[in-house]
C-alpha cells in the first residue's frame, strides 16, 4: 500500500522531501494522477542518499575586527562560525552546510544565501530555514548540488556585509 512503500523508505532531509514535492507539483497537469504523484515521489526517494555529509557551524555575533573581509562596510558587527570570523567557505556538489543560529546574539540577525555580497540577488534552491534566529533551534541550510552556483555569500538579512563567500569546488 502507499503508507507503507513511503514508510520504508529511510528518513530523508526536510529540504530534499519538499524538492520532490515541488518538482512532483509541477508536473501535474489535468492527467495527473495521485498514483503519478507517488510514483515520482518515491523515484526520487529511492535515489536520494540520506547519508549526504552535513557541516554545520554555530553562529554567533560580535564586532568586526580589521580582519573581516568587509571590514569599513556595512554593518560593525560580524558573524562568527565555531568562533571565526565570518570565514571563507568551501563546499563540494552533494555537501549540506547548517548554520546554527540558536545563539541569543543571532537575534535580528537572520542567514541567506545571495549571489552576491550586497544581497541584490537572494538564493533560495534547496535552503531551508527553522525558527527564528537567536531562539533554540533555529537555523538555516544550504543543499549544495551540481547546479548550485560555484559562488555564493552567507550574509545577514537585516544588515550589510556581516558574512562572506561560499566557493563549490
Amino acid at each position: 500500500n502507499d503508507a507503507t512503500a513511503l514508510g520504508d523508505t529511510p528518513a530523508h532531509t526536510a529540504s530534499a522531501i519538499q524538492s520532490a514535492y515541488s518538482t512532483a507539483k509541477s508536473a501535474v497537469n489535468a492527467d495527473t494522477t495521485v498514483a503519478n504523484i507517488k510514483t515520482e515521489m518515491l523515484s526520487f526517494l529511492s535515489t536520494y542518499d540520506p547519508s549526504t555529509p552535513t557541516t554545520t557551524y554555530a553562529v554567533t555575533v560580535a564586532t568586526k575586527t580589521s580582519g573581516h573581509p568587509y571590514h569599513g562596510q556595512g554593518s560593525s558587527s560580524a558573524s562568527f562560525l565555531d568562533g571565526t570570523e565570518s570565514p571563507a567557505l568551501t563546499v563540494t556538489a552533494g555537501q549540506v552546510i547548517k548554520f546554527d543560529q540558536s545563539d541569543s546574539t543571532n537575534a535580528a540577525h537572520p542567514i541567506a544565501f545571495f549571489a552576491d555580497a550586497a544581497k541584490t540577488t537572494p538564493f533560495t534552491t534547496l535552503v531551508t530555514s527553522y525558527g527564528t534566529s537567536g531562539n533554540a533551534g533555529a537555523y538555516v541550510q544550504l543543499e549544495v548540488t551540481a547546479d548550485t552556483p560555484t559562488t555564493l555569500y552567507y550574509m545577514c538579512t537585516s544588515h550589510a556585509y556581516m558574512g562572506n563567500s561560499i566557493t563549490k569546488s
